[in-house]
């Protein structure tokens, strides 16, 4: 019964032809989809213009990947450098579906990360669900800086970062 009930509501959520790029929708379409990934990339831009903007004033914050060309010399890409308390931090933002799965390949990914001196990189993942729910880690870490989620989760503008540097 439970699984004529999942397969029936899956058929129903899942649609057989992509409306995005008109091929059949398989179980690893979300990864594969050239259209899901323009607008995976879309809202991953957005939001870090938009963390960026929050985060300027009081932790000096900067991009340091834009249109996804790495700044850094090694293979990281991380998108924002924030200092804090005198000490540099990356943040690193990641669009997906599984938080706990994606947070922890980042952190794996940066975990011997280290900078032209040998002193280890502070890379610190904000995972963003596509439901826009964030990872309790990354939360965390964002309610220390005093980011506020109200007002990322209701800004007027989300789609518009750019006024708001006028």
């Amino acid at each position: 019964m439970i699984n004529w009930v999942f397969n029936n509501v899956r058929d129903t959520l899942i649609p057989e032809i992509c409306e995005l790029c008109k091929k059949p929708y398989k179980e690893d379409h979300e990864q594969d989809c050239k259209k899901i990934n323009e607008l995976n990339i879309a809202a991953h831009d957005r939001f870090a213009d938009f963390l960026e903007i929050i985060l300027r004033k009081r932790y000096q914050a900067r991009k340091v990947c834009k249109d996804n060309e790495n700044r850094l010399e090694d293979r990281t890409k991380p998108d924002i450098s924030i200092v804090v308390n005198g000490v540099q931090i990356y943040l690193d933002i990641g669009i997906t579906w599984d938080l706990d799965k994606y947070y922890a390949l980042k952190e794996q990914h940066y975990r011997d990360k280290k900078d032209q001196n040998g002193n280890p990189l502070k890379i610190i993942p904000i995972i963003i669900g596509k439901n826009l729910t964030i990872h309790q880690k990354s939360r965390e870490f964002l309610e220390e800086l005093r980011v506020n989620f109200e007002t990322i989760q209701s800004h007027p503008d989300q789609s518009n970062p750019q006024r708001e540097r006028q």
